[in-house]
């Protein structure tokens, strides 16, 4: 959280006036954390309680005198408080409908087996993500406190934590904005109380067995008869330091991401020798920018799994594979390490003898048609994705599958066999995308590595019988 000074509750104030300067510090707030723009859409997270219920209510008067915004809102049912969660569903059906704010509901399944705070944070998330993905202008608030971010505050630095961590939760992140994080839960509670507001109480927020219920029980109420009053801006105010610091170690690694990393739309390459002389702190933080790039929700790694991620970095062997979080890999190149998202690798697929048209067959991201041709349609040129070749020598269906292990061909024009792999690496084809590429078959024998090379006994001569035209496409691209 940057900078927001965080006065005492105005508790001298009629309720009417207290809440209308709310509303003013609500507005100033957004205006100078570029929040929310005139005409945003913007989706309030609801569970029912007080705070995302003062959330609500309050972005709607700021929407009806000073800032005209299109409010919807979003409820997660996470499917497993029974009765009680029933209970928060019908409530926030019923606040929403008598304010007339559109409401998306989405009930999670199968979370009755993990109940623990990470994971369902984790499902809600997820939830928040598939909204954001059928409206991708919109933003997405959430009621996060001031006292929340005291609570994550003492917890990352008791469990040790990294500076971004120390960051506390961000104001901002990506379509995610938190209007409240200014606001300390005693005067939410206030402003609830003036406004005559319902809200529905969740049980499990009493609940000692969760570590940040422990934290709010027993040791705030400790900490602020100690420190009094002005606990939560001495807070606010370290939190404000830490972001500053943090703003300016950011600066200098956008400079080296810059010249370390080459980015591209499915993948990130690290430079392996400009990453071994960064220093460690620029190396962890380059693993984290290369995880967040493909995993958009929020994660946290121990220092010993960074570690062992930065030394699979430098350390590994030519063609490891390091499936680090979630659905994100490392793949060891020669002179570079990728990272990308892990997609599962296609089955071999069947390609039928074409009758009277092309056939045509999906592999992966590729398209892979055949079409039966004379020799007087045959007309070579240098676009490696249409081969011709002869099927005497064919038995349908043919194969496509992946790279193997111990596969040779005969390169047309090499005259003599060679590995797959030594062909890849002559091709400088790096580790992932060799992985990729489809290999077109006829029994035991590859025909044609997809847009790269014929295999010599398929290449097409005067006396073939029966002539064939290969194409390849990727992702529907001609």
């Amino acid at each position: 959280m940057s900078g927001v000074q965080v006065p005492a509750p105005l508790l001298f104030l009629s309720e009417k006036i207290r809440d209308t300067i709310l509303i003013q510090r609500l507005f100033s707030f957004c205006k100078s954390h570029q929040l929310i723009s005139p005409n945003d859409t913007v989706f309030v997270a609801i569970s029912g309680g007080m705070d995302s219920v003062a959330l609500l209510d309050s972005l709607l008067e700021l929407n009806k005198n000073m800032l005209p915004i299109n409010i919807k809102a979003i409820h997660v049912n996470h499917g497993i408080r029974g009765a009680e969660a029933a209970r928060d569903e019908h409530f926030v059906r019923s606040f929403c409908a008598d304010r007339k704010v559109e409401l998306e509901v989405v009930h999670l399944q199968g979370l009755h087996i993990r109940k623990d705070e990470a994971t369902l944070r984790e499902a809600r998330y997820l939830a928040f993500e598939t909204l954001l993905s059928k409206h991708p202008r919109a933003k997405l608030a959430t009621a996060h406190t001031l006292d929340d971010n005291v609570e994550t505050l003492i917890m990352r630095l008791a469990k040790g934590s990294s500076l971004k961590g120390l960051r506390g939760i961000p104001v901002k992140r990506g379509a995610y904005i938190r209007p409240f994080l200014f606001l300390t839960r005693a005067e939410i509670q206030q402003y609830v109380q003036s406004r005559k507001l319902s809200f529905v109480q969740d049980s499990s927020n009493a609940s000692l067995n969760y570590l940040r219920n422990r934290i709010r029980h027993q040791l705030l109420p400790v900490f602020k008869e100690i420190f009094g009053e002005q606990f939560y801006a001495g807070m606010a105010k370290s939190l404000q330091e830490i972001n500053a610091f943090y703003n300016l170690f950011e600066k200098e690694f956008a400079r080296l991401a810059e010249e370390t990393l080459v980015r591209h739309p499915d993948k990130i390459e690290i430079d392996l020798q400009k990453y071994k002389y960064l220093d460690i702190l620029y190396r962890y933080r380059l693993i984290d920018y290369c995880i967040s790039a493909f995993y958009p929700l929020n994660y946290s790694f121990s220092k010993t799994y960074m570690q062992r991620i930065d030394r699979f970095i430098r350390l590994a062997r030519v063609g490891a594979v390091l499936n680090a979080y979630e659905d994100v890999r490392f793949v060891k190149d020669r002179q570079v390490v990728i990272v990308t998202r892990v997609s599962v690798p296609p089955s071999d697929v069947l390609l039928s003898e074409p009758l009277n048209s092309e056939t045509k067959v999906r592999f992966g991201a590729f398209e892979i048609g055949i079409r039966k041709v004379s020799l007087a349609d045959v007309k070579f040129s240098e676009d490696k994705n249409v081969e011709f070749i002869c099927g005497d020598s064919i038995c349908f269906p043919l194969v496509i599958r992946h790279w193997q292990a111990g596969d040779r061909f005969y390169p047309l024009g090499l005259g003599k066999s060679q590995k797959v792999k030594e062909f890849f690496i002559n091709q400088k084809i790096d580790v992932l995308r060799k992985k990729e590429i489809p290999i077109v078959c006829n029994g035991d024998e590859i025909v044609w590595i997809a847009g790269m090379r014929l295999d010599e006994r398929y290449r097409v001569h005067k006396t073939c019988k029966r002539i064939y035209r290969l194409k390849v496409n990727i992702e529907g691209k001609s």
